[in-house]
């Protein structure tokens, strides 16, 4: 195959240009000098020079600047359209990128129609800012997104400039195949951040390519200080972007697609990071970066805030509340969902204190900004995020239990909740949870579910043995049959049948989900000697169980709040596996108020879960 492969002298097309060879193609690839493809030609002096040459093309912008380069003898088979500009020193955004690549694209289709008949197929190199919206971020991007960008934005700043110029050369292309209906047909190929070696034909430094700028500034020491904002998450090895144009042209499937390209997400500190351990001079500083990943994430979210706390309280939603700025060693999360539990209900109705306005403490979403000091693999993982927000770790509790740390930060209590969009906390104490659930399904589980989970461990039990929910058919209860179940473990759920059930010497253990003194009162009479209680309903009263019985029966009292990463992990591997599900209703976030007072009422049956808005 024949192949026209323009801006041969770029990052991407000397990797292109190998590639091709490599596949047995014949290139000829666009320069703007002689002395340029010159170079380029030395570089590659391995093949024959009838399998590599170049031509004159001196300004893509010229509605004619193809018209000669696109003829051939013999004729082009296929053309790969690399040529576009690609760096942030822009003063005009009209003149310096956004009409150099829309002008670029159309004038080369323009002469391929024109003057190349023999073309079956032309790659087009897009990239994924064509695909990116700052405003609404999808769960998962695929071919169908565009990026939403106006020119009037375009005008904001350069890295907005550039995402307009790739969104508005691609858009170009497909809408010239519409209207024009030429005999080729098109590929775009839109990839994300491109780096890679810097291939042979290169032969300064001035002469890096933007994509690979910033490693530049790190060897000359100008990230000493400070890490610089991270405006692609997404990367790709240039070298699997240069195979990919090659089986565009090759695979007759690939016709008027467009690929997304990508080898996951990254940021800068991570970059740091291979530079302190792979270069240790030059990394020896990474230790003061600040480790900030940030996104482009708003100053400003949706939030249900508690007003008139009390028998008459309401959940209000407010549509500027400040979103919160991540601490050393914290995480931003953009929530998807969050759920309603029972001990929010008694934070906004009472009896419980309400300490911040915000309630909630199940969340799932994805971590889009990190603070100091965190981890950059964690950047855009999904997460859960629960009660427990912080824990000293260096107390006796926590050499223990940490969940029962008396220095614990919470969310919904003591730290603002998951009834906003977005929320701050320590990255030690989310969960990573997997993309097969779904959000509803992971949401509960990360306070009901593991609190039954990490309850049913602590109640001491054998294979077979008796376990007495009371409230089975409840938020808890419910979750705690099917958890039971899997460990081997028989339940009881009508506390009327336990003695009964197990000829009048008890359950070996009973889990009190409820605070009320009558349902620990009903634990006491159900528990055999030498039987536990698991105590997870809260009553600020006296217990009905005295010292004496429990001298005298042998009985164990134990607390359980919720659990650790190691049980929420364990959890999740049941869930996927469909051995526990929730029992939800699923409402969207500006019912939150009604839901409330459902919940409050005893109206919801199961878990209730409310949808955040993604803008």
């Amino acid at each position: 195959m024949k192949v026209l492969l323009t801006g041969g002298s770029g990052f991407l097309a000397a990797h292109c240009l190998e590639s091709l060879l490599q596949h047995g193609h014949d290139v000829v690839f666009t320069v703007r000098s002689p002395e340029k493809g010159d170079k380029i030609l030395k570089a590659n002096s391995y093949p024959p020079s009838e399998r590599l040459s170049y031509t004159i093309v001196e300004d893509i912008t010229n509605h004619d600047a193809f018209s000669a380069a696109v003829q051939s003898i013999p004729p082009f088979d296929a053309v790969i359209h690399t040529a576009s500009p690609f760096h942030y020193k822009i003063q005009d955004a009209k003149k310096d990128v956004i009409d150099p690549a829309v002008l670029g694209t159309t004038s080369l289709l323009t002469a391929v129609h024109s003057h190349a008949p023999s073309v079956k197929r032309v790659v087009i190199t897009s990239s994924f800012s064509a695909n990116y919206n700052i405003h609404k971020h999808p769960d998962v991007y695929n071919e169908t997104h565009w990026n939403p960008v106006t020119l009037e934005e375009a005008t904001k700043d350069p890295v907005q400039a550039y995402r307009a110029s790739k969104t508005f050369a691609e858009r170009s292309a497909w809408d010239f195949v519409d209207r024009e209906k030429p005999n080729f047909t098109i590929t775009t190929m839109n990839p994300p951040l491109i780096l890679g070696p810097l291939i042979k034909g290169i032969h300064s430094m001035e002469s890096v390519n933007t994509s690979n700028a910033q490693l530049l500034e790190l060897v000359q020491g100008k990230w000493r200080n400070t890490l610089p904002r991270t405006f692609a998450p997404y990367w790709v090895d240039v070298r699997d972007v240069a195979l990919a144009h090659t089986k565009a042209l090759e695979c007759p499937d690939a016709a008027q697609k467009r690929f997304l390209l990508t080898a996951g997400s990254m940021c800068n500190a991570d970059i740091a990071r291979i530079v302190r351990d792979h270069v240790p001079k030059r990394g020896e500083q990474e230790s003061k970066f600040s480790h900030t990943c940030p996104t482009m994430t708003p100053t400003t979210q949706i939030a249900a805030y508690v007003e008139n706390p009390g028998p008459e309280a309401t959940l209000v939603i407010h549509q500027d509340c400040p979103v919160a700025e991540p601490g050393v060693g914290e995480v931003l999360v953009k929530l998807e969902v969050a759920g309603l539990c029972h001990s929010d209900i008694n934070r906004v109705y009472g009896p419980l204190p309400l300490i911040n306005k915000i309630v909630g403490h199940e969340g799932v979403g994805r971590i889009v900004q990190l603070g100091p000091g965190v981890n950059g693999d964690l950047f855009l993982k999904r997460v859960g995020v629960g009660w427990l927000a912080r824990a000293c770790m260096s107390c006796a509790a926590c050499r223990v239990d940490y969940t029962s740390c008396p220095n614990q930060n919470n969310l919904g209590r003591d730290l603002p909740g998951t009834l906003q969009q977005y929320v701050a906390i320590s990255a030690d104490f989310v969960h990573l949870v997997p993309d097969a659930l779904p959000a509803e399904i992971i949401a509960p589980l990360l306070c009901a579910g593991i609190t039954m989970y990490s309850a049913i461990r602590k109640a001491n039990l054998k294979k077979n043995d008796w376990l007495l929910l009371p409230g089975a058919g409840g938020g808890l209860g419910h979750l705690g049959i099917q958890i039971a179940k899997q460990d081997g473990y028989r339940v009881i759920a009508v506390v009327e049948r336990v003695q009964q059930i197990t000829d009048g010497a008890g359950a070996q253990a009973v889990i009190c989900t409820s605070g009320a003194i009558a349902a620990y009162k009903q634990a006491a009479d159900c528990v055999q000697n030498v039987g536990t209680i698991v105590c997870i309903g809260v009553n600020p009263n006296n217990l009905p169980i005295s010292p004496l019985d429990m001298v005298r029966r042998g009985l164990r009292l134990v607390g359980s709040a919720v659990g650790s990463h190691d049980q929420m992990q364990d959890l999740m591997k049941l869930a996927c596996a469909g051995k526990v599900k929730p029992i939800i209703e699923v409402l969207d976030f500006d019912q939150v108020n009604s839901a409330a007072q459902r919940l409050e009422k005893g109206a919801i049956s199961g878990r209730l879960i409310l949808r955040l808005p993604e803008k």
